[in-house]
């Protein structure tokens, strides 16, 4: 079932995470929070440089670094986050934007081989370990860049060595 998120504006809020997906939330937040806490364990964000800056640069937002959320608290909803340093935010909403797991069990059920993490293994044509088989975008372990764009051009190379690989085929 799909599942409907409804944004309360005024409310403040903690985004777990440091790269990509927890800067494009703090970004997308600020819109509608009051106070944005983003908690992350290095000591600097490792999002891209432009969203980084951004982040760093909205007045609502304040970046807690070398911390971890250690609990969350509420009865029904949530109230205050702990972090791992002792320090205590009153909060009224959590999101963990600490990277996505893949989804690659078909794959691996085709016998395709995966990497350490889970992703798909291709080589720079996209090509998997399985004639016939091709991965991009996010799934694979093409580029560490996990973002639109790239998933669009990886797609692109997937479908015209897919391509070739059917012509040769017939």
């Amino acid at each position: 079932s799909d599942i409907d998120i409804v944004i309360e504006k005024g409310k403040t809020v903690a985004i777990v995470g440091g790269s990509d997906s927890a800067a494009l939330a703090a970004i997308f937040m600020h819109s509608y929070a009051k106070k944005i806490y983003v908690v992350y364990r290095g000591k600097k964000l490792r999002a891209e440089p432009v969203s980084a800056e951004k982040v760093y640069g909205l007045d609502k937002v304040e970046v807690i670094h070398e911390a971890n959320v250690a609990e969350i608290f509420g009865e029904k909803t949530v109230n205050k986050i702990k972090l791992d340093t002792g320090k205590e935010l009153v909060v009224d909403g959590v999101f963990i934007e600490v990277g996505h797991i893949p989804l690659s069990q078909i794959a691996k059920g085709l016998g395709v081989t995966l990497d350490e993490r889970g992703f798909i293994q291709v080589d720079r044509d996209k090509k998997t370990n399985v004639s016939g088989v091709f991965a991009a975008g996010d799934i694979s372990n093409g580029t560490s860049l996990k973002q639109f764009i790239t998933s669009a051009a990886e797609g692109s190379i997937a479908a015209q060595s897919a391509y070739f690989h059917v012509s040769k085929s017939s």
